[in-house]
């Protein structure tokens, strides 16, 4: 309140995505990582190496058959843009317990 400034709204799994999904309209490429991830170098080299050709990089459980979207690089284009926000809107409409099994069953 003094003079900061703040992304407002209510609590929701949706604002980790809504954001990025502004961030991506901007041109802004995004990555997002759980809190309970602890980075010990920078991950620029390695993802910049990981990216080469894709718009789209999304961890994987290594235990068990499912995404794990506590990591996930986000290129800015258009169609990454457009395809967020259906998962967005599709989560909207079919809530789930948590926001990696509602992805897990859109995808």
């Amino acid at each position: 309140e003094k003079g900061e400034t703040c992304l407002r709204g209510s609590i929701s799994v949706l604002n980790k995505y809504t954001v990025l999904l502004v961030a991506l309209q901007l041109g802004i490429d995004v990555m997002w990582l759980d809190f309970d991830i602890f980075l010990v170098q920078s991950p620029k080299l390695a993802l910049a190496k990981a990216a080469e050709g894709y718009d789209l990089l999304m961890g994987y459980d290594y235990d068990s058959d499912c995404l794990c979207n506590g990591f996930f690089y986000i290129r800015s284009r258009a169609q990454t843009h457009r395809w967020l926000f259906e998962v967005v809107r599709w989560m909207y409409d079919h809530p789930y317990e948590h926001d990696q099994r509602a992805l897990a069953a859109f995808l």
